[in-house]
């Protein structure tokens, strides 16, 4: 299984705490202390960066088109099948959890510091999917000290809002009318339901869809 996923992503500053992607693919609320940290060259995902009591936290959001259809279970399998991680990668924990209003899976794990092989830090990352994006928070710190931010980490993921179309997962405006049950009758009736989670299936098959506003 192949899967191409490429996507700018940029985020603007819309008040203290609250950064919205220009493209409108996603906000997110920043406990105080994070800043927004833009990478040279990176046009991929955003950054985003704390310093506190001396110790240092540093986050990245993604947002990954989907080409094909993936189940969230599909995907992470996906990204564990790809992946390249240096021997000192080692897994140590790993459950279902949630990105705002999304059901997530998150994995925690540890890595050496680059130069500095008495030095460990911990990874937290956690994937979901909506409509036709994938999504991934990341955040690391230096493994002795990466409790202090856990907090935080909470906060911001229940805080996580993706956005289709200029409507936020949780937005009163009336998302396009398409959910239900549908019938067709060919040579033999099928039948496909239509989810709220931009998901269908028919019979044996199975996709994601949207619908664009002209």
């Amino acid at each position: 299984m192949f899967m191409n996923i490429a996507i700018p992503l940029f985020v603007a500053l819309v008040s203290s705490s609250t950064f919205v992607d220009v493209h409108e693919r996603f906000e997110i609320d920043l406990p105080q202390g994070w800043d927004f940290a833009p990478q040279p060259g990176d046009a991929s995902g955003a950054s985003f960066r704390v310093e506190r009591d001396g110790l240092i936290a540093q986050m990245t959001v993604r947002v990954l088109e989907l080409k094909e259809f993936l189940t969230l279970k599909e995907f992470v399998e996906h990204l564990k099948r790809y992946e390249r991680q240096p021997k000192s990668f080692k897994v140590v924990r790993e459950k279902k959890s949630s990105l705002g209003q999304l059901e997530s899976h998150m994995r925690r794990y540890t890595l050496r510091v680059e130069g500095h092989d008495s030095w460990e830090k911990l990874v937290e990352e956690r994937y979901a999917v909506w409509g036709p994006y994938s999504y991934i928070l990341r955040v690391e710190a230096i493994a002795e000290g990466f409790s202090s931010f856990l907090n935080d980490i909470e906060a911001i993921a229940d805080g996580f809002k993706p956005i289709l179309a200029g409507r936020s997962i949780d937005s009163e405006t009336p998302a396009p009318s398409f959910v239900g049950t549908w019938y067709m009758n060919v040579l033999e009736e099928s039948k496909i339901q239509f989810s709220k989670d931009y998901s269908f299936t028919m019979d044996q098959l199975k996709g994601r869809y949207w619908v664009k506003d002209e």
